[in-house]
């Protein structure tokens, strides 16, 4: 796209697609720290406090789709749960992006597999052979800060 020629068109669709993109690891993310709370965690792990502030950057896309969704992430994820043993927050957690990226027009195999179950949100993910686990922070961080200046 060039500036001079001012097109716009190219420039929304540009943004539209880096959103999207932006919303894969706050996804995968939340997904990780839910996982976490099968066991019990200790006071200096940070996994609470981010997938927190992960589901919180992606809940209003969730929101949007399925609010009951959001509401099961929302509190799943709770911060105020704090270092408490949560079996099924993974399950849950899984299961209720699974339904709001369905209607979300996402590619599944843009998620990826959790490496730590093998298992995907979607069934096309089941079959892609990407994968994802916790290394993705950095990359959620930067998805955070840009998804909040692009809410503006």
């Amino acid at each position: 796209f060039l500036i001079d020629v001012k097109s716009c068109e190219a420039l929304a669709s540009n943004v539209i697609r880096i959103e999207k993109e932006l919303q894969v690891p706050l996804i995968q993310e939340t997904i990780s720290a839910a996982f976490s709370k099968r066991s019990a965690l200790t006071l200096l792990d940070t996994t609470p406090a981010k997938g927190y502030v992960y589901s919180r950057a992606i809940l209003p896309y969730i929101h949007h789709i399925d609010t009951e969704s959001a509401d099961t992430i929302g509190r799943k994820m709770d911060l105020n749960v704090g270092l408490d043993v949560d079996p099924s927050a993974y399950s849950e957690v899984s299961d209720a992006f699974a339904n709001a990226v369905s209607k979300m027009n996402f590619d599944c195999k843009d998620i990826g597999i959790f490496t730590q179950t093998n298992q995907g949100i979607c069934q096309a993910a089941q079959q892609s052979g990407s994968s994802f686990t916790r290394s993705y922070g950095i990359l959620a961080a930067f998805s955070i800060s840009i998804t909040l200046w692009l809410l503006q």
